[in-house]
């Protein structure tokens, strides 16, 4: 679950005509610092309004020996991807500017993380014309492992003109990338927190099944799912699973006036304090 690069790293490299290209996600890598002194990134969020936006802005490379050694090194598969392009770094900056706000298949806004490489995989996979336009090859470092893609010739009828509207095909994928994030974040607070909880057998799956069964219970949000395994770290699966601790069960379990998270919420508390006596005998 703590997911890295994978060790097999395909031939990333341009045809004559083109250019290679590194686009990485300033959400994720904030430490631009580490850097060759001659290489000077471009932001893709120029000018907002949102300080907060250009501080996390994407940034495009040129592609360079040195910047794929330093991006792989980084180990964070999610944090960018390569492609190969014909067009020029001005030229690729304003197509994706025309990128940042998207519009979901339900009437809203939201803002596009497209240097994401599950995000990106998620549109080049599903043949998003919008975003394949200025690519011809992309490579892309996923928590599944390398995904690699030439531009299709069939892009069928989805529309290359801005705004990007996204499809409920999309949605759902980017609906799993969610679901991934989330138990990545499961997973680094229980090796923090409750070390033993490794020792499950098939922990990935364990966690997996017990987030879902959480999600079904009314706890969607990360906070709500974090104290749902804090209850389980501190009392055994049993705590939830079971009626050994009759009131942690019913607010697990049961809806009531409370919204799902002031019921976890109070289920987590009474499990501190069922843990501090065992804590304090220890």
């Amino acid at each position: 679950m703590m997911y890295q690069f994978d060790p097999v790293i395909p031939e990333i490299k341009a045809k004559n005509t083109e250019t290679l290209y590194l686009l990485i996600d300033g959400a994720q890598l904030t430490d631009l610092s580490q850097l060759p002194s001659h290489i000077s990134p471009v932001p893709v969020y120029c000018y907002l309004v949102c300080e907060e936006l250009n501080r996390i802005s994407p940034y495009l490379f040129q592609a360079t020996p040195d910047i794929k050694q330093w991006f792989i090194a980084q180990n964070q598969p999610t944090a960018g991807f390569f492609f190969s392009s014909l067009w020029g770094a001005e030229e690729l900056v304003q197509h994706f500017h025309q990128l940042i706000q998207v519009n979901s298949p339900y009437n809203t806004q939201t803002y596009l993380k497209m240097a994401h490489s599950e995000v990106a995989w998620a549109l080049l996979k599903t043949k998003c014309q919008l975003f394949w336009e200025p690519m011809e090859t992309a490579w892309l470092p996923t928590r599944m492992g390398w995904k690699v893609l030439t531009h299709p010739e069939d892009t069928g009828n989805k529309s290359a003109e801005a705004p990007l509207n996204l499809d409920k095909e999309q949605w759902m994928l980017f609906d799993e990338i969610a679901w991934r994030n989330l138990l990545e974040k499961i997973h680094r607070h229980v090796c923090r927190h409750f070390p033993d909880m490794l020792k499950q057998e098939f922990f990935d799956l364990w966690i997996d099944a017990h987030a879902r069964i959480a999600h079904q219970k009314g706890f969607t949000t990360a906070w709500d799912q974090l104290r749902y395994f804090n209850i389980i770290g501190l009392l055994g699966e049993q705590s939830v699973t079971s009626e050994i601790y009759p009131d942690i069960y019913h607010l697990v379990h049961f809806t009531s006036k409370d919204s799902p998270a002031q019921r976890i919420q109070r289920a987590e508390k009474l499990a501190l304090q069922y843990a501090e006596p065992e804590i304090n005998h220890s």
